[in-house]
């Protein structure tokens, strides 16, 4: 905000480099798409990059918006500020499209399908997703590598690749991991058995560890306590009656226990012998 304001006050050759300032009006820029902080207001910074750049930028933000009504008051705020919006998406779709036929293209070839011949260049830059998920990490820029680092990009890059056997404790997916993660990776992988290929998914014993890991920070948190049963079932039969015996061992009054007895009836677990093992 000081250097839109000293562009109209000093002589410019007083001002660091134009390209200085820009970058920090994309970094800005980059802060207020990641905080949803302003969205409709996005479109009043990009006015104050070099018109090379703005078309690009924006193309940029729009295609991080996820909604149809989001999209529509972005482009409307864009209208307003008079950048050139048509431009914009025409820049998304050419994206896209570019996306599409290279993918088709490569899925058919890969099926022996060969076509009419194809530029020599077609399958340059290589937009595989293994490639692109690795040019991430391998970015000059600290954020980038930070963000394909992170264990959500990794698990992007598993779903896409379909290498769910890379989600595993060697690639710091564990039980000791932030409780958010061990959440989605708990009920990911209840999804994945459901979807894919036992042999695509890491081994069994791995995935048990985490809902394990997962009953235990409800139990400590006392979130959920009739659901847990529900969990419980997701074990092995053979670990699901002792798993249940220790978790109604931790409730301290009979209304809690006769709750959980009941959550485990309704979910099929021998809450008899889950019983017969505390009194044992």
């Amino acid at each position: 905000h000081l250097f839109f304001l000293l562009r109209d006050l000093v002589d410019p050759d007083l001002l660091p480099p134009r390209s200085f300032i820009d970058s920090l009006v994309l970094a800005y820029i980059d802060r207020l798409q990641e905080s949803k902080l302003l969205p409709n207001g996005i479109a009043w910074y990009v006015t104050h990059l070099p018109d090379t750049q703005q078309v690009g930028i924006f193309a940029a933000f729009l295609s991080t918006l996820s909604t149809e009504e989001e999209r529509s008051e972005a482009l409307e705020a864009g209208r307003i500020n008079g950048i050139a919006v048509q431009e914009a998406t025409k820049k998304i779709v050419q994206g896209e499209t570019v996306m599409v036929d290279w993918e088709v293209e490569r899925s058919l070839r890969a099926m022996g399908f060969t076509g009419e011949p194809l530029p020599a260049d077609f399958f340059e830059p290589d937009l595989s997703s293994d490639f692109i998920f690795s040019a991430l990490e391998s970015s000059k820029d600290i954020k980038i590598v930070r963000e394909g680092r992170s264990p959500y990009c990794r698990v992007q890059r598993a779903m896409i690749s379909n290498k769910f056997q890379d989600l595993t404790a060697s690639q710091g997916f564990d039980a000791d991991t932030d409780p958010q993660l061990l959440r989605f990776l708990v009920h990911l992988f209840f999804l994945l058995r459901d979807l894919v290929d036992p042999d695509l998914l890491p081994p069994r014993s791995f995935i048990d560890s985490l809902v394990l890991a997962y009953i235990d920070r409800l139990q400590e948190s006392k979130l959920l306590p009739n659901g847990i049963a529900w969990y419980v079932t997701h074990l092995p039969d053979t670990q699901q009656v002792g798993t249940f015996a220790a978790f109604l061992s931790t409730l301290s009054t009979e209304e809690e226990r006769s709750e959980a007895l009941e959550a485990g009836r309704i979910n099929g677990i021998a809450v008899q012998e889950a019983m017969k093992k505390i009194v044992q």
